[in-house]
């Protein structure tokens, strides 16, 4: 009886040698946990920088539309600066413009853009300057023919420079009239409306000095149209070999009646596809890379406590069995 205390206690002592807890550091998982925390993080400096990047290019696309229309302007004014010089000599002529073709050849020399001067008397074209090829022209009311008739009534209701709508030119290509109401004095202190001093605006030639033709050279699309006052339809006069994409940034500019509109984007789109890709594929490999990395230490953390555990473990059975070697001497001296 006295001996089985020693023995009990020595069994007692013995260590659950096969007993377990679970590895706190799992390569698989950690690998998996670094790689989507990673991903994460990189999907959203990407996407910020996207945003910036867009941002940016929408400003700058901004400034060069802001340009154009600046430019736009000034060559629309130049192209219609003549028909108040004519304005200026008939009111000093008091109708009249001697030597009207010599004076009208005189003012297109420095008006590239401007096709042909006209002076329509009561609404009526009479003179013409260059004529050739104008000869159909002469004799034309104005104010009865439906591609002017609107522009020509405001011009002499309002007492302002109008544009008609876009029509096809007998040479080709499409042009807009000015029309400058004339109003001279009737003797009696009072303005009479004389007529209207018409410029005719070749498009898009009278637009080269806004140099639009530069926006493909730096890799943008563009679009001009125009819209005439009472029309709901715009209509195009210049646009670039490319079509535009979608959500182009745009000014608006109203000359006389007429709204004019620019729209620009990049060539490419807003998004940059090949940079997208590039920085996706630098981010992917660092993901796959940090997640690798993770994977080695976490691999490293686990190899290190199952040998502490087994060190612990052969510790624990050698003193357990140092234990059971005196338990049983302590049993043989007693007996």
């Amino acid at each position: 009886a006295r001996a089985s205390s020693p023995l009990a206690a020595g069994r007692a002592l013995s260590p659950a040698t096969d007993r377990q807890g679970p590895l706190p550091w799992r390569p698989a998982s950690t690998a998996l946990l670094v790689f989507f925390v990673a991903a994460a993080l990189a999907t959203g400096l990407i996407w910020h920088d996207h945003d910036d990047r867009q941002r940016e290019a929408r400003e700058l696309a901004g400034d060069l539309v802001a340009e154009r229309m600046y430019a736009i302007q000034g060559s629309i004014d130049r192209a219609l600066s003549p028909t108040y010089a004519l304005l200026a000599m008939l009111q000093q002529g008091s109708g009249t413009i001697a030597r009207f073709e010599a004076t009208a050849g005189q003012l297109l020399r420095y008006q590239a853009g401007v096709a042909a001067l006209q002076l329509a008397p009561g609404g009526v074209v009479r003179q013409v300057a260059p004529l050739n090829g104008k000869e159909q022209v002469m004799g034309r009311d104005l104010r009865a023919d439906p591609a002017a008739q609107r522009a020509a009534l405001l011009a002499r209701d309002s007492g302002q420079m109008t544009l008609t709508a876009p029509f096809r030119r007998s040479e080709g290509g499409i042009a807009v009239a000015g029309l400058l109401p004339v109003f001279l004095d009737d003797g009696d202190g009072r303005q009479a409306f004389w007529g209207f001093a018409i410029a005719l605006i070749a498009l898009p030639e009278a637009l080269a000095p806004a140099r639009l033709a530069e926006l493909v050279a730096r890799g943008y699309a563009y679009q001009l149209s125009l819209l005439p006052a009472g029309s709901d339809q715009s209509l195009l006069i210049d646009t670039s070999p490319t079509l535009l994409p979608i959500e182009p940034v745009e000014r608006h500019l109203q000359v006389a009646n007429a709204t004019w509109t620019l729209r620009i984007a990049p060539a490419q789109g807003w998004i940059d596809l090949a940079g997208l890709s590039w920085k996706a594929g630098v981010a992917l490999l660092l993901c796959l890379l940090l997640a690798w990395q993770a994977a080695s230490q976490a691999q490293l953390l686990a190899r290190a406590r199952t040998h502490e555990r087994d060190l612990e473990r052969r510790v624990a059975q050698r003193t357990c069995a140092r234990r059971a070697r005196s338990a049983r001497i302590t049993v043989a001296i007693l007996a």
